[in-house]
């Protein structure tokens, strides 16, 4: 018969959670059935949004909509900024999307890489963004950052540190791609040869 420490070190817990840690999935809440039923339903509806943007975002893709936002950037650094916002939330969007554990925490790891750069971009261009705390089952904070028309996106983190954000959220759910695309088509439509 196993003993206690055994169990500790098989399961990574004190053996309170059935499930092996390989299997657990950090966008799902353990042990609540309705929370990861609505999880589930907003994490389906990101994936169709990014697999439409894909090839439907500003109507030429998000691939070519990023590399257009590079050249762009070399004399506006808001175009970079809004490339950056977009490349984070096509990597959040990915590790969602992903159905492996090790592979979908090595993307949220790229993301709180992308997250940390991008705190230090707006620290050097003066953007206005913040962090709060949130008490979601996967992480535990909450990273803002507002575009230069003060349109506000966000994305769950754990590991980024940033000032306190003073807004409040917005409210709106998996609304980052919309509204990134928005703000792209207004401001640099005519320059990417969108519609």
């Amino acid at each position: 018969m196993p003993n206690a420490e055994h169990e500790l070190d098989r399961h990574g817990n004190n053996g309170q959670s059935e499930m092996p840690r390989e299997l657990y999935d950090p966008d799902y809440p353990e042990g609540d059935p309705e929370e990861a039923a609505k999880a589930r339903i907003k994490n389906e509806d990101l994936v169709r949004q990014l697999t439409a943007a894909r090839s439907e975002f500003c109507g030429i893709g998000t691939n070519k909509v990023k590399r257009r936002l590079n050249r762009i950037a070399v004399r506006d650094p808001d175009a970079m900024y809004v490339r950056k916002l977009l490349e984070i939330e096509d990597t959040n969007i990915r590790a969602k999307q992903c159905s492996k554990y090790k592979y979908k925490n090595k993307i949220y790891g790229t993301k709180e890489y992308l997250l940390k750069e991008l705190v230090a971009f707006c620290i050097e261009h003066n953007y206005v963004h913040g962090m709060q705390e949130t008490d979601n089952f996967s992480t535990s904070k909450v990273l803002y950052f507002e575009l230069p028309d003060g349109t506000q996106v966000s994305f769950h983190c754990n590991d980024v540190r940033a000032r306190p954000y003073k807004g409040t959220w917005d409210g709106l759910v998996n609304s980052t791609l919309p509204k990134l695309e928005k703000y792209i088509r207004q401001h640099y439509g005519k320059e990417l040869d969108v519609h």
